[in-house]
């Protein structure tokens, strides 16, 4: 079950429940749950766990293949590293921060 793969999903990070539902913004009750497999986990949920934590969709759903995707330029791996370890208003902040400037390159591009 799902349920099983977040709790050992949160465990191979070295999160706590309040830590791991903070990153993908939701509370720990609700993460208390799913672990549990007393709420089926929404699609929506489950996109966010996987973009957050890099981790395989089909490791997610189905228990198959690695845990986490391979990341494909080594070169980023100390910045994702360094990005796992961000509070929850630095994640924030920079999430905010870099959408503004995709968007204003997106914009620039199209003139």
């Amino acid at each position: 079950m799902e349920g099983s793969r977040i709790t050992e999903l949160r465990e191979a990070l070295g999160l706590t429940k309040l830590e791991f539902a903070a990153k993908i913004g939701m509370n720990d009750r609700s993460l208390y749950k799913w672990e549990n497999n007393l709420v089926e986990i929404q699609e929506s949920s489950m996109r966010q766990i996987e973009s957050t934590f890099n981790v395989n969709p089909e490791w997610l759903r189905n228990g198959k293949g690695k845990m986490f995707l391979p990341i494909l330029n080594p070169e980023l791996e100390p910045i994702v590293e360094w990005m796992k370890n961000l509070s929850d208003k630095e994640s924030t902040w920079l999430r905010v921060d870099m959408k503004q400037r995709y968007d204003l390159l997106r914009k620039c591009l199209k003139k």
